[in-house]
């Protein structure tokens, strides 16, 4: 035993001693420029790639290597170098040097950059990954082959340092390495990702980071932290083993997600900055199971016609890969904005959640189940799965409407009350489909200063198409039968509407389009076929097309007189044939200027926000009104054309005959040069030609002189010649323009 002892002895001695003289001889040999040579020959042989350093440097206690300014070079000339750094220093342990196993007790890397690229081949160096991904002949390109001596504790180097003396001999010798604790600090690593198109470039600077473990067959553990130049930075902590289990938590700081967009599909967007944790747990190098716990914000998520803007709050439990997984998830989309095309947006504030059951597929689909939605106070259950097709399935609580014009632009003019209920609601995108069955029990629609329209009945979605079923409007008590038709939903909507009213108070039908219904009234027969394309900003008046024909019978313009109106045209030629028609025994006229009617109708041809006429009739009590033009739906702005006439009652009223005598060829038609202004207010324009036609009649030469003295008894000395001078240049042509 003694001998034994003194023997292990001499043994430690001797190491000493040879370590001492390599300490002392091998700074010299390697500074050599023929070391130098060898050892990039070398190490160009064993990978494949031209190595430089600067200076190499040994320690004796504890044993370390230093390699100031190494550089890997680029596969091409001229390329940048995939790897270069400020330094690199290995500390060694001197025990297991006795065991023939080399034992690295730290490798810390000091201001390094990593080019990375990746292919659909996986990730390498900057030049190796192409290199691998196919030969001309379209054969994958082999990588060089490890050397001797190159081997890894935790693969085949455990096993051999572990193994007898007698295996390593008969393995031809050599050392086992193993790896206890490796540093990076302030590095920089370029990552190309030539998988997506246009291939993006991610830099991180600022990298700190720490492996430590007693091999590569042992549990690791690891922590990262890192900046991200597009913004944002990141911390990452676990444990893993080498094609084992592993352990990832990851925090992110206002990490920006604008650059990801490459990865996206066509049509999606995504922007904002994402802080919060996520956790990866797996084995075999496949995580098993995500969770996700993070805020979005000043964010945007787009897809498919969706758009979130705003603040996000998703938490997600999902088990499996992100290709093929399931879990749950929340989210919480209050403080952002959500808006589905044309037809639905929320603005901040607005409740707006969603909790249940996610699937996720390889190819990038999404099925939710399970998963209970509320917006407001919508509340519904609802199935989605995502792919070639979107298909959607709501089971809804019923829906009280008051406050929805906020967030469905169809109706921000109708201020709707009442509650909504849907049936068996199914939707498909690519095409469009819809089906299912919303009733209407009680929906109440008020525009600004406009009657309340109630609507009654039920709409059936069957596919391509919407149309509704014993659809009623009801305004002020009257009843509208309705027949909507909503047809090429997957193309280019399109609605179509067949109006019947018999016996309606008219006012009722005017306030589904304007804010003045009060103007017109009386009972209505109206029949008719209407027609609007869908979407866009114009209002449904603008869009409707079609014909409708109705009458009223009898009815009220209400403070509107059209033969008022016609006299106020003549102007003041006129008032002056009216003072003296009425001093020849005429009577006024103020009692023929009533605003009631006998009959209204004709035919409107109805586009663009405009109701177009040729056969527009109204019959007073004592003349009769024939128009033919426009009127605006919106507006009720008038641009029509047409003649007045009136009847012996208004014309022995404008001029007694008197003394027997007889007027031939008097004509009671009165034309219209146009009327303008509103249905409310309108403004009757003669042309010059009615005008003298109108004085003539009641204004002659022979009764001038006792017309003057009469109209100075009512006006005033002086006051009769003047109007009648005025009389004399309109009939000689003098006065007009």
């Amino acid at each position: 035993m003694r001998l034994v002892l003194r023997l292990a002895g001499v043994l430690v001695v001797l190491v000493v001693a040879a370590l001492v003289v390599l300490a002392v001889a091998l700074p010299r040999l390697v500074r050599s420029d023929a070391a130098r040579a060898r050892i990039e020959e070398a190490a160009r042989e064993a990978t494949g790639r031209e190595i430089r350093y600067g200076e190499l440097d040994f320690g004796l206690l504890p044993p370390r290597l230093l390699v100031r300014e190494p550089e890997v070079k680029g596969a091409a000339s001229g390329s940048p170098p995939v790897f270069q750094a400020a330094g690199i220093e290995l500390e060694i342990a001197l025990a297991p040097l006795l065991a023939w196993t080399v034992v690295v007790d730290s490798l810390v890397v000091e201001e390094a950059t990593v080019r990375l690229v990746r292919t659909p081949r996986g990730i390498g160096l900057a030049g190796e990954a192409v290199s691998a991904e196919a030969s001309e002949d379209g054969d994958a390109v082999p990588s060089p082959p490890p050397t001797e001596g190159s081997e890894f504790a935790g693969e085949a180097a455990p096993e051999r340092a572990r193994g007898s003396d007698a295996e390593r001999d008969d393995e031809g010798g050599g050392f086992a390495l193993a790896v206890r604790e490796v540093a990076l600090r302030d590095c920089q690593v370029l990552l190309e990702d030539r998988a997506v198109s246009p291939p993006i470039t991610w830099e991180i600077r600022e990298v700190e980071a720490t492996a430590s473990g007693k091999s590569l067959a042992d549990p690791i553990e690891f922590a990262l932290r890192g900046a991200l130049v597009t913004g944002g930075s990141f911390q990452a902590s676990g444990e893993a083993e080498v094609d084992g289990p592993f352990r990832i938590d990851l925090h992110l700081e206002e990490v920006v997600l604008a650059p990801a967009a490459p990865y996206l599909a066509a049509g999606q967007r995504v922007r904002g900055a994402v802080s919060g944790t996520v956790t990866a747990i797996g084995k075999n190098r496949e995580a098993e199971r995500f969770d996700l716990d993070v805020l979005l914000r000043d964010g945007e998520l787009a897809a498919e016609g969706l758009a979130i803007r705003g603040e996000m709050k998703i938490r997600a439990d999902l088990a499996g890969g992100l290709g093929d997984g399931n879990g749950s998830f929340q989210v919480d989309a209050t403080d952002a904005e959500l808006e589905y095309g044309m037809a639905f947006r929320k603005g901040r504030g607005t409740a707006a959640t969603a909790t249940g059951r996610i699937e996720t597929g390889p190819e990038g689909q999404i099925r939710l189940r399970d998963t209970q939605v509320k917006i407001q106070n919508f509340e519904a259950e609802v199935q989605l799965e995502t792919g070639a097709r979107t298909r959607a399935t709501v089971d809804a609580e019923p829906l009280e409407l008051a406050g929805w014009e906020t967030m469905i632009p169809a109706l921000a003019d109708f201020r709707p009350a009442g509650v909504v209920t849907g049936r068996d609601l199914e939707m498909a995108t690519e095409p469009l489909e819809v089906r299912g069955t919303v009733d209407l029990p009680n929906l109440r629609l008020r525009r600004p200063d406009a009657a309340e329209v109630v609507l009654r009945g039920v709409f059936q979605g069957t596919g391509d198409e919407i149309e509704s079923e014993k659809l009623v409007a009801v305004v002020a008590g009257q009843e509208i039968q309705l027949t909507i038709r909503v047809a090429d939903l997957a193309g280019e909507p399109r609605l179509t509407t067949e109006v019947a009213a018999d016996g309606v108070e008219s006012s009722a039908l005017l306030a589904l389009f304007t804010d003045k219904s009060e103007t017109l009234q009386g009972p209505l027969e109206l029949r008719g076929g209407l027609a609007s394309s869908l979407g866009g900003d114009r209002s449904l008046a603008e869009t409707l097309q079609g014909t409708v024909r109705f009458r009223i019978e009898p009815g009220r313009l209400k403070g509107v007189s059209l033969l008022e109106k016609t006299f106020q045209g003549v102007g003041a030629v006129g008032e002056a044939a009216l003072v003296t028609g009425r001093l020849e025994g005429g009577r006024t006229l103020q009692r023929f200027y009533e605003d009631e009617f006998q009959y209204l109708g004709g035919t409107l041809r109805i586009a663009r926000g405009v109701a177009r006429t040729d056969d527009l009739h109204l019959d007073y009590r004592n003349y009769t009104v024939d128009l033919r033009g426009s009127i605006g739906l919106e507006d009720q702005r008038l641009d029509l054309r047409g003649k007045l006439t009136i009847d012996d009652e208004i014309d022995s009223a404008i001029a007694k005959r008197g003394d027997g005598e007889s007027e031939p060829g008097r004509s009671r038609v009165i034309p219209l040069a146009r009327v303008t202004g509103t249905l409310d207010s309108p403004r009757v324009e003669l042309t010059e030609e009615a005008v003298i036609r109108f004085a003539a009649l009641y204004a002659t030469e022979r009764r001038r002189e006792k017309w003057e003295r009469k109209i100075d008894e009512r006006l005033g000395e002086g006051s009769g010649r003047e109007v009648l001078d005025v009389l004399d240049q309109i009939l000689s042509g003098e006065g007009r323009e």
